[in-house]
C-alpha cells in the first residue's frame, strides 16, 4: 500500500504556511512557496501520494491558529520526522525541551544532547528543520544573545520570540 500524504496551506501572520501531514503526524512545514512545487518535492524525497486539501487537518489548523493568538504556547500535534537524520532528530527532540518564552544557545543545545563540541552540527540541523514553529529553533541563539540567522528570515525569527514572550534585544 503507497502512503498518503496530506498538504494544506494555512493562512499566518507570517504568510502562508505550507503543510504536509502523513499517518503518523505533521512531517513538514514551509513558509510561504508554490503548493504545486511543495508537493512535487515531498512526492519526490517520500516515495508517497501526495494529495493536496484546501487546508491541513482540521486539528492542525486549530494549533496554529491558536499559536498565532497568543493561546497557545506549545504544540501537541504528533510530529512525523521522516525528512530528519538520526542526529537531526536527536537535536529536534532536545529543542523540544526549551520551554516558550525562553532561548538556548547553539553551544547550550549541544551540551544537551552529550556532544558538547557539535554546536555547528546543531546549527546545521536546525538550518534544514523540516518542521519550523512545531520544533522550535527560533529558540536557539548565538551565546552572545544576537539571534543569528533563520532560513525564513531573522525577522521571522524575532516576530516568533516576539511571540513567545522573549524581550528583544536579548541579554544574558
Amino acid at each position: 500500500m503507497v502512503e498518503q500524504l496530506l498538504c494544506g496551506s494555512l493562512a499566518s501572520p507570517l504568510g502562508p504556511l505550507l503543510v504536509a501531514v502523513s499517518a503518523e503526524g505533521v512531517c513538514r512545514v514551509v513558509f510561504g512557496g508554490d503548493m504545486a512545487a511543495f508537493t512535487a518535492r515531498l512526492s519526490a524525497r517520500s516515495g508517497a501520494t501526495v494529495t493536496e486539501a484546501l487546508e491541513p487537518p482540521l486539528e492542525v489548523a486549530l494549533q496554529f491558529a491558536d499559536y498565532f493568538a497568543g493561546r497557545r504556547k506549545r504544540f501537541t500535534l504528533p510530529l512525523d520526522y521522516r525528512f530528519a537524520t538520526p542526529f537531526q532528530r536527536l537535536v529536534f527532540e532536545a529543542l523540544l525541551e526549551v520551554p516558550p518564552g525562553q532561548v538556548v544557545s547553539y553551544g547550550e543545545l549541544a551540551r544537551r544532547i552529550g556532544r558538547p563540541r557539535a554546536s555547528r552540527g546543531v546549527g546545521s540541523a536546525l538550518a534544514h528543520n523540516p518542521l519550523p514553529i512545531l520544533v522550535p529553533c527560533h529558540r536557539v541563539i548565538h551565546r552572545d544573545g544576537t539571534l543569528a540567522g533563520y532560513s525564513a528570515g531573522v525577522h521571522i525569527k524575532e516576530y516568533l520570540l516576539t511571540l513567545e514572550g522573549v524581550m528583544l534585544p536579548i541579554q544574558w
